[in-house]
């Protein structure tokens, strides 16, 4: 055991933090609860808008504690960057289901008719069903091996996830385009790349197809931002350990 480690084990005991984190978490998950749901069948999509913005407020006030909190305490049981960091790479999750959740009610997309769509927001809520299993384990966290090995496993369940996200995104972003393509006699070795010539001659399934598509975008964001908070937990477990 290094010497800092052994002098944050002499340090007094403030868990507050790991307190707020998974209370924050948990906003979390219950975010990505309902943002799952929408793609139910006859999905209320704009009361699931507004629970997930209610959710992301009660998020921003905890940040705004953390915030204080770590200006207030002399001996934190995490390095300052490392409560900034964890604090905000959660937060970055929360604020991408918002974002998400607003657009595509602007864009009228409805989950329960994109099959896909319905696969990577399960995957996104068995992610952060992960972090919180994670962040939970950070309470009293002094490099024990099981919590490390928790923490760990969490990251690699998140990773795990993310890449058959990836993959998902990837084959809907094919399935949305190709009828667009072939109506509009476009090549995918275009040198500008299919999207951008879209882009530039729009026409009703081309409308479409862009919707779709920034609506896939969204739900690829969600995941990175689930897959970097799971490093960053990872990051902490391992200088601790």
């Amino acid at each position: 055991m290094n010497f800092s480690a052994i002098y944050r084990r002499l340090l007094p005991r403030n868990d507050k933090f790991s307190r707020l984190f998974l209370k924050h978490m948990e906003l979390v998950r219950d975010a990505a609860e309902l943002f799952e749901s929408r793609c139910a069948p006859g999905a209320d999509d704009q009361s699931i808008r507004q629970g997930i913005h209610e959710k992301e407020k009660a998020a921003d006030a905890i940040v705004r504690q953390v915030s204080d909190e770590i200006r207030r305490t002399l001996f934190a049981p995490l390095d300052r960057e490392e409560v900034i960091r964890l604090i905000q790479a959660q937060d970055d999750i929360i604020d991408a289901f918002k974002d998400a959740s607003r657009d595509l009610l602007n864009l009228g997309v409805s989950g329960d008719l994109h099959p896909d769509m319905a696969l990577i927001a399960r995957n996104i809520t068995d992610a952060t069903r992960e972090l919180c299993k994670a962040v939970a384990a950070l309470d009293g966290y002094n490099g024990e091996p099981d919590k490390a090995a928790l923490i760990h496993a969490s990251k690699k369940k998140v990773g795990e996830l993310e890449s058959e996200v990836d993959r998902v995104y990837r084959e809907a972003h094919y399935r949305v385009l190709e009828p667009v393509r072939e109506i509009m006699g476009l090549e995918w070795d275009d040198p500008e790349g299919p999207y951008d010539t879209l882009s530039k001659r729009l026409a009703t399934p081309g409308v479409r197809a862009m919707a779709l598509r920034r609506a896939y975008d969204h739900f690829e964001t969600i995941m990175d931002c689930c897959e970097e908070a799971a490093d960053v937990l990872d990051a902490i477990a391992l200088v601790r350990a």
